[in-house]
Formats: C-alpha cells, sequence, structure tokens
C-alpha cells in the first residue's frame, strides 16, 4: 500500500514538473511585443514627408525671382507676405489642401527667415524654416501628426536646383534642428534632425543621396534621433546612402539605415526600394518603391515586416 501511495506521488510531482516545463517553454516561444519599433518606423515616414516637403517648398520659393509675384507657390497654399525687419526677410505660406502630388494633406504655416543681403544660389547661403501647427496627413492611410519647430536649411555647394542639368552637375544642401509633432492619440515625440542632400538629374527628374550627420550617445550616422511617442529613446543611423527620386514622388527607393530603441533593447535593419509584393525594384527602372524593410532583433527574438511609405 505504501509503495502504491509513493508512486501515485511520484506520478503527480511528474506530471506538476511536466506543466511547469510546458508553461516556460509557451512563454519562451510567444513572439516578442515589436508595437514600439512598428510605432516608431511608420511615424518615422510621416514626419520625415511632412520635414522633406516643406523643405522642397522653401527651396522652390528660394530659387525663384525673388519677386513675390512670380514667386513659386505650392499647390492650395498662399504666400501670405514677404516681409523685411532689419536684414532678414520673411516668407509665411500658409497651407489647406493636398500637396501638388496628391498623396498628404497640409493645414498650417511654414515661415522661411533669410537674411536680406544673401542670395540663395550662394554657397553657405543658409535660411531658417519654423514649423507652426502645421498638420500633415498621409492620405493613404489617415495618418497625421501636427509638427512644430524651428531648422536651419543651407546651401552648402551654391547653385540652385534649377541649373541642374544644364552645367551643374550636383547641388548639396544641409538640414539641421529640432522639431516636435503631436500625434492623433495625443502621445507627443520631439526629435533632432541632421541630414546632408545632394541632388543630381535636372528639374523634373531630380534624384536625392541622403546621409546622417548627427551624433549621439555613442551613435553616429543620424539622420534622426529624439524620443519617440512611447517616451524612448531612438536613434536612426543611415548605413548607405538612401535615394529618393522626384518621379517618384520623393519616396526613397534605395538605400540602407538602422533604427536602435536601447530601453527596449531593439535594434533594427532598414532596407529601402520594395514593392507591395515584397520584392525589390529596379532603381534604375521606372517602377517606384513602396516599402522598406524592417528586420529587427529583441533581446533573442528576430523578425521581419514591411512599412508602406
Amino acid at each position: 500500500m505504501k509503495a502504491l501511495n509513493f508512486f501515485k506521488t511520484a506520478m503527480l510531482l511528474l506530471a506538476v514538473a511536466a506543466l511547469a516545463l510546458n508553461g516556460c517553454r509557451k512563454d519562451n516561444d510567444e513572439p516578442a511585443n515589436t508595437d514600439n519599433l512598428k510605432a516608431t518606423s511608420k511615424d518615422e515616414v510621416t514626419l520625415k514627408a511632412a520635414d522633406d516637403l516643406g523643405t522642397n517648398d522653401v527651396n522652390k520659393i528660394l530659387g525663384g525671382s525673388g519677386s513675390k509675384a512670380m514667386l513659386w507657390v505650392p499647390c492650395n497654399a498662399t504666400l501670405d507676405s514677404s516681409f523685411v525687419i532689419a536684414d532678414t526677410i520673411t516668407y509665411i505660406i500658409n497651407y489647406n489642401g493636398l500637396n501638388c502630388e496628391g498623396n498628404y494633406n497640409r493645414v498650417g504655416t511654414i515661415e522661411a527667415h533669410k537674411c536680406i543681403n544673401s542670395h540663395w544660389s550662394d554657397a553657405g547661403a543658409a535660411v531658417y524654416i519654423k514649423y507652426v501647427n502645421l498638420k500633415v496627413t498621409r492620405v493613404s492611410d489617415g495618418r497625421w501628426a501636427i509638427v512644430n519647430g524651428i531648422k536651419r536649411y543651407s546651401n552648402e555647394s551654391g547653385g540652385t536646383l534649377g541649373l541642374l542639368g544644364n552645367g551643374l552637375t550636383s547641388v548639396t544642401h544641409k538640414v539641421t534642428g529640432t522639431l516636435t509633432a503631436t500625434f492623433d492619440d495625443n502621445s507627443v515625440r520631439s526629435w533632432n534632425v541632421a541630414r546632408l542632400r545632394v541632388y543630381t538629374g535636372s528639374l523634373g527628374n531630380l534624384v536625392v543621396n541622403m546621409t546622417g550627420l548627427g551624433s549621439a550617445d555613442g551613435y553616429s550616422g543620424l539622420e534622426s534621433w529624439g524620443v519617440n511617442r512611447h517616451g524612448d529613446n531612438y536613434y536612426n543611423s543611415v548605413t548607405s546612402a538612401i535615394i529618393f527620386k522626384e518621379a517618384c514622388s520623393w519616396d526613397a527607393i534605395s538605400g540602407t539605415g538602422i533604427i536602435s530603441i536601447p530601453e527596449e533593447d531593439i535594434t533594427a535593419n532598414l532596407t529601402f526600394g520594395y514593392d507591395s509584393n515584397s520584392q525589390l525594384v529596379d532603381m534604375n527602372g521606372t517602377s517606384c518603391a513602396t516599402h522598406y524593410r524592417v528586420d529587427w532583433t529583441k533581446g533573442n527574438n528576430s523578425g521581419t515586416f514591411y512599412v508602406a511609405l
């Protein structure tokens, strides 16, 4: 009888141990939570577009003749005023509708401040761009952000984009600054930008090679970094130049980068230039990329997902 009780007790202990072991295995097999990375990656698309669209508009206005009546004005926007105070001329752009490509809706204001004695075509000329409650909504999915902040935009090489292909082979611009964004869930993100943009090609077929100039907390080659909407520090570096095409609505067609979120032990390699079927497009062809690939690791876990541009 004692032997039988001992046997029953032993079997019960084995069963408990097996359940505990299976429970541990289940925990280890659960996928890592990458919501933070996915949100940061998607926010990068929206915020970079908001930033670059404003920069491109200011560039076109400054590249005009200098007469307000003849200056280029963005679609669904008004050049509300251009006035001079002391040695500074200020252009105020008010947006209220879709951009010319029709992929982003913009409502709000951008101010551009430039020394009146400098010409945008001069090497080293700089303009300070101020975003004032500029709400940018991506038409494809309705994601939006309200952007505020100031950045410095400089013409490092001199020359204008209109001269590309007509005696000029490249124009180099530098963008640095600090911005904040408020999202549709009332979360807030603040970030720094430090980008070098080299233009080649010709008007209508411009190509931009972008690299990162920033460094912070041991990271280098950063094109943006700061605090994401989850309150965690993030670092977005460029490892090979990211290439954008005017013919593709300025979407990225190739290049690589890395996003790091140390608080969550996340590192993700970004590869630009994929289509909706997760296939690489020919950067020298006529097709445009629609997604980029994210290969992530978090602790002992890893995986892949794609982000729409």
